[in-house]
């Protein structure tokens, strides 16, 4: 793995926003910040991730799907953190349309195999609202569609239920409350519902 890190001094030419890679054309490079991070899982396996599932955006707010293919996870998962800010080359584009997900307006997505060029790159201000909070009201009258992404603010009153599916995976079940008392009801996948769980060992909930 190649993770070096550049002077903000340093130029880099030839980026490209992530809304005009298309599948077509080769030889990308982008710099983006990793949005959101997930891992999926087979069916038949809840053990070994398939690939590392993720949102990136660009400095423009522009927004795509990536994947670390099963074979990179190994090598570039500690990379790949939230929040992080990376320099990328030599990756593959596709189609997103047979994706489980639907929410990001971007028609490809970028896998990330072994041999791609990974780099940390200096901070950027991102040019649009990357958060779109959403009322208590929107989610529980469902005013939302299915594919879209959006945000919640609250603090955790009750949890409904902590377990585990097909043997390892593990989901929490719980409520939000805003600041008017009104509740959701939320569910926590994999790392993050085991997150949640330590943050309530050291934080009284309610």
């Amino acid at each position: 793995m190649v993770c070096i890190l550049i002077p903000k001094s340093t130029p880099l030419s030839g980026i490209t926003p992530v809304n005009q890679l298309t599948k077509e054309n080769k030889g990308y490079k982008v710099s983006v910040k990793v949005h959101f991070v997930w891992k999926k899982f087979s069916k038949f396996n809840a053990s070994k991730p398939t690939s590392l599932e993720m949102v990136l955006i660009d400095q423009q707010g522009n927004k795509i799907r990536a994947a670390l293919d099963k074979d990179a996870i190994t090598y570039f998962e500690a990379t790949f953190k939230e929040g992080r800010f990376l320099y990328l080359s030599r990756f593959t584009v596709i189609d997103s349309k047979d994706d489980y997900i639907k929410f990001i307006n971007n028609p490809y997505k970028i896998i990330i195999y072994k041999i791609c060029n990974v780099q940390k790159f200096p901070e950027f201000e991102i040019e649009t609202d990357i958060y779109r909070v959403v009322s208590y009201d929107q989610v529980n009258e469902k005013l939302l569609r299915d594919d879209e992404i959006c945000d919640v603010t609250g603090r955790v009153v009750n949890v409904i239920r902590y377990r585990t599916r097909h043997g390892l995976r593990k989901i929490l079940e719980f409520q939000l409350q805003n600041h008017r008392g009104e509740l959701i009801r939320c569910a926590l996948w994999g790392e993050h519902a085991i997150k949640l769980v330590e943050m309530a060992k050291k934080i009284p909930l309610g």
